[in-house]
């Protein structure tokens, strides 16, 4: 407790902080789909007391205390900052100084960048850092918070400095190969399944004991469904 007041008490005057998130009310024009942290459910002791990330979107963030902080955020063990960042390109020793005055010092501070493409200068970033001496790790946004999360259910003082990506869709080159490989896969499978032609009928009547059922037909039917009057005639020719 005497920590997280000290840290509050020299973020107060910090030009990089533009309000506290505690409190955050939504105005109706934030709206989140609910997209999961990077880092396993399994792996991370979320009932450990802490702040957490729970879910992001371009907008922003939400923590397991359910605020909302919008835009960038400066995330503590135990607390959340919005934070005045425009992009990773803007990163500069004056945007990070928040992170340089803590007593005691961090462990390490996570820097989520955005996407996993988004341009941003590393070195310029570990100069700063060894600077103060300060150990950093630069990443996409979608495993910052999950690597945070995990580091704080472990009780480690660490902080992360998160921009929100600008996409959900695709965060890392393995994702997307491996979304490429399944559109792949599923472009031959439909070449191998017979279309349906115009003039064919797409339901499907059976019947039981209660009545008519109509079904769907599956596309893996082939069109020349075989009539009744042939298959009759059929059982005919075999008698």
């Amino acid at each position: 407790m005497n920590q997280s007041r000290s840290v509050l008490k020299q973020l107060k005057y910090s030009s990089c902080v533009r309000y506290l998130a505690i409190g955050l009310s939504d105005n109706g024009n934030f709206e989140f789909t609910q997209k999961s942290v990077g880092a396993d459910v399994e792996m991370v002791n979320y009932n450990t007391p802490g702040m957490y990330f729970t879910a992001y979107n371009p907008n922003g963030f939400i923590l397991n205390t359910g605020v909302k902080v919008i835009g960038p955020c400066a995330a503590f063990p135990r607390f959340a900052f919005s934070w005045k960042m425009k992009d990773a390109l803007n990163i500069s020793e004056e945007s990070l100084s928040l992170f340089f005055i803590l007593e005691p010092p961090l462990e390490v501070l996570i820097i989520g960048k955005g996407e996993t493409k988004s341009p941003v200068d590393y070195q310029r970033i570990l100069n700063i850092c060894w600077k103060h001496r300060l150990p950093v790790e630069v990443m996409s946004t979608h495993h910052a918070i999950g690597t945070f999360n995990f580091l704080n259910s472990e009780r480690r003082y660490v902080a992360a400095a998160v921009i929100p990506p600008r996409r959900l869709d695709v965060y890392d080159e393995a994702d997307e190969k491996a979304t490429h490989l399944l559109l792949d896969r599923e472009s031959q499978q439909s070449d191998e399944i017979p279309l349906l032609s115009p003039t064919s009928t797409k339901l499907l009547k059976s019947s039981d004991s209660k009545g008519d059922v109509i079904v769907s037909r599956s596309p893996l039917i082939s069109c020349n469904l075989p009539s009744s009057t042939s298959l009759s005639s059929g059982s005919k020719e075999k008698t």
